[in-house]
């Protein structure tokens, strides 16, 4: 008789639950990104990435750590104080940094997907190119956290082409993604031939900075090949550090002009977030528009 009760008692609450209609809450933490979509982030990221380069640049030259002119961008974090801004910075930079990589990834896989003229193989390119946003984001935390002194500076140079290596093949395929984009009408030319320089350019910038570097740092002896931040024209080497340093930090302003194009597109861009009720409890479905 008892469990009989217990049955007849589930299956009332069955019926109840089926007649009560789910409810529905629409939530969102941030009335900005809701409003405005997400444009927000890239341009975020850019501003990041610039105060820590002036603030990292401005501390080594008050306190004498580096030359005023034309020193290399790991040489303005290399030594305490600045040191602790730049990691900081840069750790911040390269959460923004995959945060606008993932969006991106998402924004043209909804195109890709909603189109047919796009081919499959489109959107495994979308995938190859995330991939790369997201090796160019964990070298900037390699970077930030392995400054270019003593024994971390093997592992600061590895996260540095992490950067710029894995930068310049991200927006590589984001060039083709766009020109694919841009024949189902969803870009303009003019952003896409800017974005095709910048690709150019940070390429071309990014293989004269390594060839660069290699004849600079071997001109240089073994015990000063990371502890020299002070450049004298007299120095064996010098040009070849002028030459490096100029077109790292070239090659460092074309990708942040890059990751911050995305930003017209991010303005369209918005994502929401639906509470349901049902039978299991509340259920938290995200929608990207």
């Amino acid at each position: 008789m008892l469990t009989t009760r217990k049955v007849d008692e589930k299956l009332d609450d069955n019926k109840l639950m089926e007649r009560t209609p789910h409810k529905e809450i629409k939530h969102c933490n941030c009335s900005c990104v809701s409003k405005y979509g997400l444009g927000i982030f890239p341009i975020l990221f850019g501003v990041c990435v610039m105060l820590t380069f002036i603030i990292s640049y401005t501390i080594a030259v008050i306190d004498r750590h580096i030359d005023p002119f034309f020193p290399r961008i790991s040489d303005t974090g290399s030594k305490k104080p600045e040191s602790n801004v730049f990691g900081l910075l840069l750790s911040i930079c390269s959460f923004l940094g995959f945060s606008v990589a993932v969006i991106r990834f998402i924004q043209l896989n909804h195109k890709l997907k909603t189109n047919e003229l796009i081919a499959s193989r489109v959107l495994l390119i979308n995938k190859i190119g995330l991939f790369f946003g997201v090796v160019a984001c964990f070298g900037v935390v390699v970077v930030a956290n392995f400054q270019d002194q003593g024994e971390s500076s093997e592992f600061h140079d590895v996260g540095a082409v992490f950067v710029f290596g894995g930068g310049v093949v991200y927006c590589c395929f984001q060039t083709y993604l766009t020109a694919c984009t841009l024949q189902c009408g969803f870009n303009s030319k003019c952003l896409y031939y800017v974005r095709l320089i910048l690709c150019i350019s940070s390429a071309i910038l990014f293989i004269l900075f390594g060839v660069s570097f290699y004849f600079s740092s071997n001109a240089t002896s073994k015990a000063l090949k990371h502890l020299l931040t002070i450049w004298k024209s007299t120095d064996p080497g010098y040009k070849m550090h002028i030459t490096s340093s100029l077109s790292e930090w070239f090659c460092a302003v074309c990708l942040l002009i890059y990751f911050i194009s995305f930003s017209k597109e991010f303005y369209e861009v918005k994502i929401g977030f639906t509470i349901k009720r049902n039978e299991l409890g509340y259920q938290s479905i995200p929608q990207f528009v």
